[in-house]
């Protein structure tokens, strides 16, 4: 549909820079997506310290990012986006604008919109057809796990 944001997207922080690669995807009519990759971080794979519960400590990459909202006229809503910097969820919208995604976060009355990139289709390609022609037949990269192999190869490529 109109309103599909499926793909690879980056992710900026307040200066511009690419902070991180994400996998957005559609399950049973639910808009989610997970950390692939960090760009320009001090640590490869930090853990995220400021969550709480079950995520604290744990490492960033694999994180969800967006969990299950559903597609309302042309806006994914009624579900949260999390921010592993704040360890926060917060309730959401995300839809598509001139090319570019839109996630917006709610605390209250108060939110904050951020702009996701698309990864340019040529390497999303590339990164599909190797993750489905290596990976995924068990061989992996030195043995790691898929999250992983899309990370090496986001950094190789972009």
């Amino acid at each position: 549909p109109a309103a599909d944001p499926s793909g690879l997207w980056n992710t900026f922080d307040k200066e511009g820079t690419v902070q991180s690669t994400v996998e957005v995807r559609i399950e049973e009519g639910k808009l989610y997506a997970t950390i692939l990759s960090l760009q320009n971080q001090p640590e490869e794979n930090p853990l995220c310290e400021k969550c709480k519960g079950d995520l604290y400590g744990k490492p960033v990459i694999g994180m969800e990012v967006i969990n299950g909202l559903s597609l309302k006229k042309s806006i994914w809503q009624s579900g949260t986006v999390f921010d592993p910097e704040t360890g926060g969820s917060y309730k959401a919208k995300v839809w598509l604008e001139g090319g570019a995604l839109m996630v917006r976060g709610y605390l209250g009355f108060v939110y904050q919109t951020k702009s996701w990139q698309r990864v340019p289709l040529a390497v999303h390609k590339l990164v599909d057809f190797v993750a489905q022609h290596f990976i995924k037949v068990g061989a992996g990269i030195g043995g790691i796990g898929n999250i992983h192999a899309y990370q090496y190869l986001l950094s190789v490529a972009l």
